[in-house]
């Protein structure tokens, strides 16, 4: 069976509140699809993104905040 393609997570810098509530929903999608790729866009500060996030994950530097 094929890897699932791969999934771009745009988290908001705007404080840690928002970041915690969205690495939940990723280590959410990690339960469901151990396999998925998740790369993470966001100016979160990556020791608080390996913190909270449980499985293996990509990072990309890039500013949002709607």
């Amino acid at each position: 069976m094929a890897s699932p393609p791969p999934v771009a997570f745009y988290i908001s810098s705007h404080g840690f509140g928002h970041a915690s509530r969205d690495t939940a929903i990723v280590n959410a999608l990690h339960a469901r699809v151990p396999d998925l790729p998740v790369v993470v866009c966001s100016q979160v500060p990556a020791w608080f993104l390996d913190s909270s996030i449980a499985r293996p994950y990509g990072r990309r530097e890039c500013a949002r905040d709607t």
